[in-house]
């Protein structure tokens, strides 16, 4: 027996649904690669990871290297005022987790089974020489949460070539200027720094750092991201941004440097498809630059100092590689590094990814079921243009039928007019032009063990018999309803197929709109005007089409463009946005055919590829 998922609470309904479909998809870890080099001197080692190494278990990470023991400082909410040498540490002790390898130590020991970025290790290497420790992971911004009246271990990713004093690095940290700073000497003695104005921090090493006041400086580079560690801009997701502040004392410059990913460790990961092709938002009246521009090799934000500024960044899907699979495999991802630096040797490096609804990984993707939007559902690979489209037509331009030595030929308006477009479009590509559409939801359903028969998800309704059968799709005033798109721009029921690829940038887009001459929305027709209601003087007898209305038909024509039609500068354009020249013949209405002309814009506003019960 078969049975729907019912609650009175719409809203617990979907996340259920939500939660329900989150967990029958596959797990799937993002990674953008780089490799992190350590080099391991004879004896004691003080290091600060900042990849997120993969594999991150410690047997695997280990293995081949010359190492006799690996200690992780397991911070506890107590101060610490004194620094242990590390040759007098012991297994066991509450404040540090330890690592020793199977042959060289008791198994039984280890408390510490895997290495996590943005930490600090103590590695005791047994070679007579310096040994090169190389680690292939995910590289972490810093995030620091210092303690208080402590000495805290930690490490920062500083450039290799010119990395900062400790002087110059804590300048713009109340909390830590003029604090005492130790280093791990080889024989496993921690020293102080003698000369913080001339000594330097190094990529990759650890250091104790004493700390006056509670801080979260993480170096004169503040970075705030509006997803956690990464920029992640997913199948959907058109922008995001990054939050850059100088906490330093003087002005600073910091650079924004795309660099490509390294390939995925092994094929536990989606493959990695290509680079992610950023922009970034200018708004610079007085240089009459505002949009969204290409990143450069090295763009320049200049930041005065303790100020912060938000650097708008997008993915511009149309310039995504194609990317098609090996045979077998249906992850893939488009992934990036973003490098931060500045003139001074600071330097953080972020994550970039994303995923394309064009690329033949993601195709392959859906087919599988693997991986694919909730709300479409996995029957079918859809057109890679599948979905909702609401836009606008403005028209610029109409024809002009008397006192005009070419009547057909549109001239300029006065002023503009617009109306509004929607456009559906099939998993086969089909476009179709809608006068309405309810953004609505249909319930899951399972049987009686509880097994899933189907997901719940979103659904487009244009037949007005089929709404009881569906549930709102978003709250007003704690109850769901459905979300209603109409346009005014056009009057006919039901759908209007169009002819031609939608968004092929060499074939038009077409389709001819038919309002008959006794239909209730002809301008020529009034239900109360005896001249106009396509009856007899008796009020008897139905008038032939040309005594007192016509027929009129609007032939409709897009041609999609690969820029924006008025130049504007837009990251989106040419996948989740569209648009172009717009031209209507309109015949019926005066004796010449009426022509105008204009722009037109569309954006996907929703994945489903269906309509009513297509699906």
């Amino acid at each position: 027996m078969i049975s729907d998922l019912k609650s009175g609470h719409g809203k617990f309904r979907r996340w259920v649904g939500l939660f329900l479909s989150l967990c029958l998809l596959p797990s799937i870890c993002r990674g953008q690669w780089t490799t992190q080099t350590i080099v391991l001197r004879p004896g004691w080692n003080a290091v600060y990871l900042e990849v997120q190494p993969e594999l991150r278990d410690c047997d695997a990470i280990f293995s081949g290297l010359p190492v006799e023991s690996v200690w992780g400082w397991n911070r506890r909410f107590t101060t610490v005022q004194f620094i242990q040498d590390a040759n007098q540490l012991l297994p066991g002790r509450p404040d540090w987790l330890t690592y020793f390898p199977g042959a060289t130590g008791d198994p039984a020991l280890n408390t510490l089974f895997a290495l996590h970025g943005d930490r600090c290790y103590l590695v005791k290497s047994t070679a007579s020489q310096p040994v090169t420790w190389t680690l292939k992971g995910r590289p972490v911004p810093p995030v620091k949460d210092w303690l208080a009246g402590s000495m805290n271990l930690v490490g920062f990713p500083v450039d290799a070539s010119t990395p900062p004093s400790f002087a110059a690095f804590f300048a713009g940290s109340a909390a830590h200027t003029g604090q005492a700073v130790y280093r791990l000497q080889s024989n496993g003695l921690w020293t102080p720094v003698a000369n913080p104005a001339t000594d330097r921090l190094s990529p990759g090493e650890a250091f104790w750092v004493y700390t006056a006041n509670a801080s979260t400086y993480s170096g004169p580079i503040g970075v705030k991201l509006e997803q956690s560690r990464q920029v992640d801009f997913g199948r959907t997701v058109p922008e995001t941004w990054v939050s850059l502040k100088n906490l330093s004392k003087q002005p600073r410059s910091f650079q924004l440097v795309p660099n490509a990913s390294q390939a995925p460790p092994d094929a536990n990961f989606p493959d990695l498809a290509g680079d992610v092709p950023l922009s970034y938002w200018q708004f610079n009246l007085a240089a009459k630059q505002y949009g969204w521009f290409p990143l450069e090799p090295q763009t320049t934000i200049t930041v005065a100092p303790g100020q912060e500024t938000k650097v708008r960044l997008a993915v511009r899907r149309k310039d995504l590689a194609p990317f098609l699979p090996p045979a077998g495999r249906v992850r893939s991802e488009y992934q990036s590094l973003l490098t931060i630096t500045d003139q001074a040797g600071n330097r953080v490096t972020l994550p970039v990814t994303a995923r394309s609804s064009a690329s033949g990984g993601q195709l392959a993707l859906a087919a599988s079921g693997a991986g694919y939007p909730l709300e479409m559902g996995a029957d079918a690979v859809p057109d890679t243009h599948a979905g909702l489209w609401v836009g606008t037509a403005v028209i610029q331009k109409v024809s002009q039928t008397a006192g005009s030595s070419d009547p057909t030929v549109p001239r300029a308006t006065g002023s503009q007019a617009q109306f509004r477009l929607i456009v559906h479009v099939n998993s086969s590509g089909q476009a179709r032009l809608l006068q309405q559409v309810m953004l609505m939801w249909t319930n899951g359903v399972v049987d009686s063990f509880g097994n899933i028969q189907q997901l719940g998800r979103q659904v487009l309704i244009t037949d007005d018999s089929l709404l009881s059968r569906f549930g709102g799709a978003a709250l007003r005033d704690g109850k769901p309803v459905a979300r209603r798109i109409s346009t005014v721009g056009f009057g006919f029921p039901g759908l209007l197929p169009l002819s031609g690829p939608f968004g092929d940038l060499q074939n038009p887009l077409t389709g001819t709109v038919v309002t008959g001459y006794d239909d209730p929305l002809n301008p020529f027709k009034h239900r109360f005007h005896p001249d106009h209601d396509n009856l007899d003087a008796e009020h008897a007898v139905v008038l032939p089409e040309g005594v007192e209305s016509y027929t009129i038909r609007r032939l409709l024509q897009l041609n999609f463009s690969p820029d924006d039609p008025e130049g504007r500068a837009r990251a989106q354009w040419g996948d989740s946005e569209l648009g172009g020249t717009y031209s209507e013949t309109i015949s019926g209405i005066h004796k010449v055919p009426i022509v105008i002309q204009g722009i037109f814009r569309l954006n996907r506003v929703s994945l489903i590829p269906f309509l009513n019960t297509e699906g």
